[in-house]
């Protein structure tokens, strides 16, 4: 049996409260027994406890001015009260497995350099707290590369750029200048620093390269100051991101080559989300769109390329945000007038694929479309949400929320002859909505396993949650199959699984595909396999105990599955975790 012939589902029992002692190699004090859990007929191959990934765990109470540390093989909690040099705001850092270093956040030093004056140790064996190990300019250091810091020398008394891993000196500042930001150059030769002196243009910031090697110092030139600088590299090159606040606000990127004093100039402007740089390119991108007072929307997307400045620009007109893309690249969009859905005039949405090289728009279906969940590779077929009260409500944004408040539903429709094929009466378990986690928020999902074949889960208001065998006949006719009924499930779809979460409050938790399947505490009470194939349900869990936090499913193979079972025994800071291999033949 191939592993994706397998559904994972969830049938809903009382809850049976379990003992413990009995499941191989675990001693008494550990999880409640799974053996006692376990279905007629289903064994346990082995069982193992997961260490914990650390012996001690810090918490910080900074309201109290408490350091907390738990010892997990004494499994006892130990408090340390701050002493008077730190602040009512401190941070930490491990030094090593009996050394914590504590550190007073009052300072603007990067969090990743300790300060002498304003940092202490505790000694996990004695309890005591002593001076940081300073590496050099009075500070340490966690990371592994050059940590620039200004500091004053302590022979001449001038204010410098000190790498607190050498002690090195460099970069004398002029009397009057105010330090803002340094970064070094992934081959250790250049230095970029960002700051002020008299020089600097009202409203702005300077920056600075400096070479390491013959001790040249560039101005390059002021740019516009930020609430947030940030300096990177790429391919040799000075990369300055600045923003202001709040965060919607204009977010700017220059580019430098640290060897040039030449005028500096904005690379590429974006409002709200800072352009980013393309995964192994020198290219950056930035998303724009922009609405009209006739309720058109227009959008862009333009890229800058950071060695030769040159910029360029894709256009999707008013397909703003596709709603699903197929493995091979194609876009769908849903094309609605944004005005006429604000004044909910908007009766119908068209789905659209979106040919953004050459801007060519082929319509496929029109309808009451709210939302398109998953296009066939020969577009003959579409699963689609469509409404139910003669209007659109969803805007086709990814990055906004909006209110449905009606029962709609989930259809699998035929796109060439533009039937409905089935459908099977949905809601949404908030009455908000979020772009592309749209699916994950309603209580039913399809499952294409052949044009005329489906795997449905359905689920309307008070109505429990059944799984369904859907046969779609050539005579128009069609048969539901129940599988089981009473279900929390996740369903394998193209893109989600969805797991319902407490479904007594109407909570659905979504997840990729890839990840395991999560059982919730005090939602559901037992643990099936479906074997699509042969529609044999195999009961794996007979009752689930509450004090687990969580049982995941990590692996099936064959008639064997591999679970993780985790748990927060009472004053412990961190999970618990054992694994298991059951057989089920």
């Amino acid at each position: 049996m191939s592993r994706t012939g397998w559904l994972m589902i969830m049938i809903g029992v009382s809850v049976a409260l379990v003992g413990a002692g009995h499941a191989q190699d675990l001693p008494a004090s550990q999880p409640p027994d799974i053996a006692l859990m376990l279905a007629d007929g289903v064994t346990i191959v082995d069982a193992a406890l997961v260490p914990p990934e650390d012996d001690h765990y810090v918490t910080i109470e900074n309201s109290l001015r408490l350091i907390r540390v738990y010892d997990v093989h004494a499994a006892e909690w130990h408090d340390y009260p701050f002493p008077d040099v730190l602040s009512h705001y401190v941070g930490y850092n491990w030094l090593n497995e009996e050394q914590v270093l504590i550190r007073d956040f009052s300072t603007d030093l990067p969090y990743d350099i300790f300060p002498a004056d304003t940092s202490l140790v505790l000694n996990l064996d004695s309890g005591s707290f002593e001076p940081p190990p300073t590496n050099h300019c009075n500070a340490f250091s966690i990371r592994q590369d050059a940590a620039w810091i200004p500091y004053t020398d302590p022979a001449s008394q001038r204010n410098a750029l000190c790498d607190v891993l050498t002690g090195d000196f460099v970069f004398l500042f002029p009397d009057d200048f105010v330090f803002a930001e340094a970064e070094g150059s992934p081959d250790d030769r250049w230095l970029a620093i960002a700051g002020t002196d008299g020089q600097t243009g009202p409203g702005s910031i300077t920056l600075w390269s400096y070479d390491l090697l013959t001790h040249d110092r560039i101005r390059m030139g002021d740019f516009l100051n930020g609430d947030n600088i940030r300096i990177s590299w790429v391919e040799g090159r000075i990369v300055l991101t600045t923003r202001q606040m709040p965060e919607w606000s204009l977010c700017t990127v220059y580019s430098a080559r640290p060897d040039q004093s030449v005028e500096l100039l904005p690379l590429i402007s974006s409002f709200r989300f800072c352009p980013h740089l393309i995964r192994d390119t020198t290219t950056m991108a930035a998303v724009f769109d922009r609405a009209n007072v006739d309720g058109t929307r227009e959008c862009w997307i333009t890229y800058a390329d950071i060695e030769t400045g040159q910029t360029w620009q894709e256009n999707y007109g008013d397909l703003c945000w596709a709603e699903y893309t197929s493995s091979d690249g194609w876009a769908y969009h849903r094309a609605v007038n944004y005005l006429d859905v604000w004044n909910y005039s908007a009766r119908t949405a068209t789905l659209v694929r979106f040919d953004v090289s050459t801007g060519e728009q082929v319509p496929l279906y029109e309808g009451e479309l709210e939302r398109v969940v998953w296009v066939s590779g020969d577009e003959r077929y579409a699963i689609v949400f469509l409404g139910n009260n003669g209007a659109i409500n969803l805007f086709p944004d990814t990055d906004q929320q909006y209110a449905l408040f009606e029962t709609s539903r989930l259809a699998y429709i035929d796109l060439e002859t533009e039937t409905i094929l089935y459908e099977t009466p949905t809601e949404l378990r908030s009455h908000y909505v979020n772009g592309p986690d749209f699916l994950g928020l309603t209580t039913a999902n399809i499952k294409i396993t052949s044009p005329t074949e489906l795997l449905v889960i359905t689920g309307a208001q008070d109505d429990d949650d059944r799984l369904l065998r859907v046969t779609l006949n050539a005579d128009g006719s069609i048969v539901e199959d129940v599988l089981a009924e009473g279900i929390a499930a996740e369903l394998p779809n193209q893109h989600y699984l969805l797991i319902h979460s407490e479904p007594e409050y109407g909570s659905i938790a979504r997840f990729p595909v890839q990840l395991p399947l999560t059982i919730f505490p005090n939602s559901v009470q037992s643990v099936s396999v479906y074997d699509a194939q042969t529609d044999t349900v195999h009961s794996l869990l007979t009752a689930y105990d509450p004090r687990f936090t969580s049982i995941s499913v990590e692996e099936l193979q064959g008639d064997t599955v591999r679970i993780s079972v985790s748990w927060r025994p009472e004053g412990q800071p961190f999970d618990s975790q054992a694994t298991y291999t059951l057989r089920f033949r």
